[in-house]
């Protein structure tokens, strides 16, 4: 039998997976998390959740996934996450078999993670639902490219990211002579690219949730003030206005997801538009970052799925501050002073301003994972990191 108050993540131990362990147990949950891959933690430092198990590969056969279904009922697991939509689907799949009796998984259905696998289907949505989007080219792997005398740079993503080999998230080019190279480098594969323009500026992120029987849902926007690379450093709050928020309700309704999820736009600020660039229908890579900001993330996916688990807990995180990851800052910092800016970076007009900002953002902010009141999950996050 499930105990309603013990929760479980399965995944590597990255600084999302130590946020929901951090959480969870700050608001009064047990918790048992299922480690794919990495270090196994040691005695001490795998402390950090009440059951923990260690599965060594890094990806799940479903004889894997079945073991952890025996696990989760042999010590009464009410609800289990996971970051990675791959792994959603197997755990999904072993629920059909018969898997995960007791245990409710804090999960879209399978077709709403196919339904967003595609991120031309998801443009088409967003401009359904009001949205500012890009001019949007495609293309087949494998075809003619007359269609590649367009405005440059442009920036391609896959459309289904499991079907490209090999694998990427985007590549920005600034010519067609590059973009033929790069597309000739790609595997003819069943999925397709898309073509965007590329806004150099600021990004977006708006986190949203939304109660699986759609009676509440809850946005909160970020802005990333230090981008590196073409990823973010550092977020702050940022004001959301009702034209987007609704604009993310109607992307909802239409789509039927439920749970935790996140936009991504770009914001041109010369033009003052913010363009949507996708939806990633899980927890994910900004949500350490939220949590150390303020926004309780993972409380709000469990709030989503199961209620009677948080005792109306959500109002517990109010307050919202700027947040960094300082070894992100220190590798920017340090770079500014050693090469010039890049495109890809924010801000990119001033290497002293880029210098100043990640400064600031290593002396001043809050780290999305470091944190004084746990030192046994820093400790165990550096063992994942080789430090």
């Amino acid at each position: 039998m499930s105990h309603p108050r013990l929760v479980g993540i399965l995944g590597p131990l990255g600084p999302a997976q130590l946020a929901c362990l951090r959480s969870w147990h700050g608001s009064g949950l047990e918790v048992a998390f299922f480690h794919l891959g990495g270090r196994r933690l040691s005695f001490k430092t795998s402390h950090i959740a009440d059951i923990y198990s260690y599965v060594a590969p890094s990806t799940l056969s479903q004889e894997c996934v079945a073991d952890i279904s025996d696990l989760c009922a042999k010590h009464g697991v009410a609800a289990l996450a996971t970051l990675s939509e791959n792994l959603a689907l197997k755990l999904c799949a072993c629920r059909q078999s018969g898997g995960f009796p007791e245990t409710h998984l804090l999960l879209n259905d399978p077709q709403i993670y196919s339904l967003l696998e595609s991120k031309f289907e998801q443009r088409r949505l967003a401009e359904q639902s009001g949205f500012p989007v890009l001019p949007t080219w495609a293309y087949a792997i494998g075809s003619a490219y007359e269609g590649l005398d367009i405005d440059y740079p442009v920036v391609f993503r896959p459309d289904v990211a499991r079907l490209v080999r090999p694998m990427f998230k985007s590549r920005m080019v600034s010519s067609r002579f590059e973009a033929l190279q790069f597309i000739s480098s790609l595997s003819a594969s069943a999925s397709g690219i898309i073509a965007q323009p590329f806004i150099s500026g600021p990004n977006l992120v708006i986190h949203g949730a939304r109660a699986v029987d759609g009676s509440w849902d809850h946005h909160e926007a970020f802005i990333t003030e230090i981008k590196f690379n073409g990823l973010a450093v550092s977020l702050k709050p940022y004001p959301l206005s009702a034209n987007l928020l609704e604009c993310c309700r109607q992307f909802e309704k239409l789509t039927g997801i439920n749970g935790v999820f996140h936009y991504d736009f770009v914001i041109d600020e010369r033009r003052g538009s913010e363009y949507f660039l996708e939806l990633n229908p899980r927890l994910g890579g900004t949500t350490a970052k939220v949590y150390a900001a303020g926004y309780d993330e993972p409380l709000h996916l469990l709030a989503a799925h199961l209620p009677s688990a948080i005792k109306g807990a959500l109002g517990n995180r109010q307050q919202r501050r700027p947040v960094t990851s300082r070894i992100a800052a220190v590798k920017c910092a340090i770079t500014v002073v050693q090469r010039p800016l890049s495109v890809l970076d924010y801000p990119a007009d001033s290497r002293l301003k880029a210098l100043a900002s990640a400064c600031k953002a290593m002396l001043t902010y809050s780290d999305e994972v470091f944190s004084v009141s746990d030192m046994p999950g820093n400790i165990a996050y550096l063992t994942q990191i080789g430090v």
